[in-house]
């Protein structure tokens, strides 16, 4: 085990893509409500803002392309 390193995990990797403040609360209204409309994502998360709400989606939806 001392010659592994967490860092090169692909735990450690996924965890990178998922960190943020906002994005695992998105990730989790996806999956219980599915595809929703834009502002009532935006409702349900709460204190988020347009902006941010938008760049996390960018941000997820680039990770969901990755081959």
């Amino acid at each position: 085990m001392t010659s592994k390193n967490f860092a090169d995990t692909g735990f450690c990797y996924t965890i990178s893509l998922i960190s943020g403040k906002f994005k695992l609360a998105v990730l989790y209204a996806l999956m219980e409500f599915g595809a929703i409309r834009f502002n009532a994502l935006q409702r349900y998360i709460g204190n988020i803002s347009v902006n941010t709400l938008n760049s996390v989606l960018k941000a997820l939806d680039r990770v969901s392309n990755i081959p």
